[in-house]
């Protein structure tokens, strides 16, 4: 059986991204694991993101939208995302930007094949630890 899988997905002013990645990743993720959510979390945009973004929302019940209200940074787009992943595995990107969905596939393998998967988190500070 194949481990669950969240994907965080970091949005601020994404209106013209934000549909395309995430239909994107629906069209993947099932292939590797059976149970599988994409987590939008929308760090405080000015345009359209929050509205594309519920939509999605509201379309496919994998897709779980958190809004900061004011842009908040990195890590807490990371800690409101672990707060309410469901997943036992799980994808963070720092930006929407760095993803592409199609090499989840290599992420994944790596991880079947007992080899550690690792990243880089580049802000100004350190996570610390992060309560889930």
């Amino acid at each position: 059986m194949t481990p669950s899988l969240s994907v965080v997905v970091p949005l601020h002013n994404s209106q013209s991204t934000v549909a395309r990645l995430t239909e994107e990743l629906l069209e993947v993720m099932p292939e590797l694991s059976g149970d599988m959510e994409i987590i939008l979390v929308d760090d405080g945009s000015t345009d359209a993101t929050v509205e594309v973004a519920q939509e999605l929302s509201l379309n496919f019940p994998q897709v779980l939208l958190l809004v900061h209200p004011a842009k908040l940074g990195a890590e807490e787009v990371l800690r409101s995302a672990m707060r309410y992943a469901r997943g036992e595995t799980l994808l963070a990107c720092r930006d929407a930007g760095d993803l592409d969905p199609h090499e989840l596939h290599k992420l994944w393998s790596s991880l079947a094949a007992d080899v550690a998967v690792t990243g880089q988190w580049q802000t100004g500070g350190s996570l610390g630890s992060i309560p889930r």
